[in-house]
């Protein structure tokens, strides 16, 4: 997190973008060599290299769409700029309090911190979660706002949030 005159940003975890290369190296590497050797002795290498060329360029744009992934915060105005790079600022003085809970993964005993910021009206302003952003950054980001933080003892499963408060989860974790 960095803090300059008064002003936060937050980016998600660097590690993430290393994961992302090394997945798209991985699973493509082999099967482009597979295709290299079979359509080389026919010249039809070349369609495979096109094919290759911009699949990758398609892999680079979106990760440098996802560079730009942040979470600003200045004295009136929390700012999140997502992937495809639109900004969605919201009014700090919108912001009634925030929520802070560690969820239990589907199908595991893991837990991932969660971040929520609150409307007056009780609507989810913003989500942070704990896969793509440092729990440290979001108990900052949480503390930067300004408003009051509410932490949950207890990890929480899906269920349980939902009976909580629904409006806490995206409609398809409902």
């Amino acid at each position: 997190m960095d803090g300059a005159g008064g002003a936060w940003e937050v980016r998600p975890r660097p590690r993430l973008m290393r994961a992302a290369w090394l997945t798209y190296l991985s699973l493509t590497t082999p099967v482009f060599a597979v295709l290299y050797w079979l359509t080389a002795p026919h010249d039809g290498w070349g369609m495979v290299l096109a094919v290759h060329v911009g699949l990758t360029l398609v892999f680079v744009a979106v990760a440098a769409s996802v560079l730009h992934v942040r979470i600003c915060v200045d004295g009136t105005t929390v700012t999140r700029r997502g992937v495809p790079g639109r900004a969605r600022p919201v009014p700090a003085a919108a912001v009634a309090k925030a929520v802070m809970l560690d969820l239990y993964q589907p199908g595991a005993l893991d837990t991932h911190a969660q971040l929520f910021l609150l409307g007056h009206d009780g609507a989810v302003l913003l989500r942070l979660r704990g896969q793509l952003w440092a729990q440290s950054d979001m108990e900052a980001l949480a503390a930067a706002v300004g408003a009051p933080v509410e932490r949950l003892p207890q990890p929480l499963s899906r269920a349980e949030v939902k009976r909580l408060d629904p409006r806490l989860l995206r409609w398809f974790e409902r």
